[in-house]
């Protein structure tokens, strides 16, 4: 027998949508400063916390404590908060900054490694629920958390992060912006006037979602002709394992490519002089970049599938008409469309690239509300599977890729200061440790940088890839 609660005076409940059920970990961002925009480590920490206080005045939720109840007929989230600031003694506390400094870790040291995620897990992030893997549960897990590092040779470091069972890495973003502003005194972009409070409300959404009518999605319905029975259970792991049962035994480690912003000019000029693909997008032309190299990898690992899989998630922030704010960037959630297509192999490989990233961006596309809502509905009757869709198709895994770099993450208004606008010498995005996810983000200088976590002889047959050497480079 299930005993069902109800939230507390202090509790709001969140209803989650069907494909939340499965985020466990956070997800956000780190600003690097080279030199500190403030001149102590406690000046800068005193602005952040002004930041985060006004923040999360506007979104209460913010400033919460994750308690989760799962019943048969639906998940429940509730959320403790109340709108008290970090300063109260009474109630709940709070978000507080948290403040760090590392004394054997300087900026040259970080800077020279590429801003390498593997140590700077080790260097600056000791809580484990920081750490990229998943965690079994979200009971007592803060909504919210913003921590800076004060390194030894006067640089710093700044994060901000959210639980992603109540926010995207869109919404964290906006979060960031939001106490970036609060907690410089300096005029700055954004216009005060756009920083409305985040709309939590789940039940908005479902309403919304429920007055489109839903649209058929091609990737659902080959996902349940592809998968059947095949489908992993959450918690699988790496599906390339499937494949070499030799690489089962090594780790899995981060890695991180640059697409220079000129190799992204050549990109495009081989597309203009490709019919098929003449306005093919610069995300659409590195995804199937990556997307081939990755094919090629599979075919040299023995996969004989006459398939390839490509999975992504597709923003629909524009398109969704929110009922509590003016700007549906506000959303406070998670609005991605899971997506996946496939090709023939023979397709991906054999075709120009211009020809693969003109059949992606023609998928793109088409992503509606109507689908979104198909999808939800696929997924609270059980017939997807949202890991399942990401990491196993037979022997063919699909590579999934999501692209950050609209968020305009070297916007100057993320100083975080006090008396000084100063831009990030680095933005570097955390994200969740899904094997054979791309997560790509600006490099500031008119590129891409692409996170991906994969064992290493995996990454090896990408670094002896012809044609991903001839765009793209690991940093490390």
């Amino acid at each position: 027998m299930t005993v069902k609660s109800t939230p507390t005076k202090q509790e709001m409940e969140l209803e989650l949508l069907p494909f939340e059920k499965f985020f466990r970990a956070y997800v956000g961002f780190f600003w690097f400063y080279k030199t500190a925009p403030a001149a102590t480590a406690e000046e800068m920490r005193d602005a952040l916390q002004r930041g985060v206080d006004a923040t999360t005045a506007a979104t209460p939720v913010l400033a919460g404590v994750l308690r989760e109840e799962r019943n048969e007929d639906r998940d429940r989230v509730y959320v403790g908060y109340n709108e008290k600031s970090s300063n109260d003694s009474d109630g709940l506390a709070g978000v507080r900054v948290d403040l760090g400094c590392c004394t054997d870790t300087s900026y040259a040291d970080i800077s020279a490694s590429g801003f390498d995620q593997n140590a700077l897990r080790e260097q600056l992030f000791v809580d484990q629920t920081l750490r990229l893997a998943e965690m079994p549960g979200i009971d007592g897990v803060p909504v919210l958390r913003v921590m800076l590092r004060w390194l030894s040779d006067g640089g710093c470091v700044v994060g901000v992060l959210c639980h992603h069972v109540l926010a995207d890495a869109a919404a964290t973003f906006y979060v960031a912006q939001t106490i970036a502003y609060h907690s410089s005194s300096l005029p700055s972009s954004p216009d005060s006037s756009r920083l409305l409070p985040l709309e939590p409300s789940r039940k908005n959404l479902s309403r919304i979602l429920a007055a489109h009518p839903p649209k058929p999605i091609p990737a659902v319905q080959q996902v349940r002709s592809i998968f059947g029975s095949q489908s992993q259970q959450p918690g699988a792991r790496n599906p390339v394992l499937v494949l070499d049962p030799a690489v089962s035994a090594e780790p899995m480690r981060r890695y991180q490519a640059r697409v220079t912003a000129q190799s992204i000019g050549q990109l495009k000029g081989l597309a203009i002089a490709d019919s098929q693909c003449v306005s093919c997008s610069s995300n659409a032309l590195v995804m199937a970049l990556m997307w081939r190299a990755w094919t090629r990898m599979l075919q040299a690992r023995g996969s004989r599938s006459p398939h390839a899989y490509l999975g992504w998630p597709v923003d629909l922030r524009r398109k969704v008409e929110q009922a509590n704010t003016t700007d549906p960037h506000y959303y406070l959630g998670n609005l991605f469309l899971p997506c996946l297509a496939h090709a023939s192999t023979g397709f991906v490989l054999t075709e120009s690239l211009p020809a693969v990233a003109a059949f992606v961006a023609g998928v793109t596309e088409t992503a509606s509300v109507g689908q979104l809502r198909a999808f939800q509905d696929s997924v609270a009757a059980g017939e997807a599977d949202v890991r399942a869709m990401l990491e196993q198709t037979s022997d063919a895994p699909s590579l999934s890729f999501s692209n950050m770099t609209r968020l305009g993450l070297y916007d100057k208004a993320m100083s975080f200061a006090t008396s000084d606008i100063a831009a990030a010498d680095s933005v570097q995005m955390l994200a969740i440790d899904a094997p054979a996810m791309m997560f790509a983000i600006a490099d500031g200088a008119g590129g891409m940088l692409v996170s991906v976590v994969l064992p290493g002889s995996v990454a090896d047959a990408f670094a002896a890839d012809p044609e991903f050497l001839q765009f793209a480079s690991f940093v490390y």
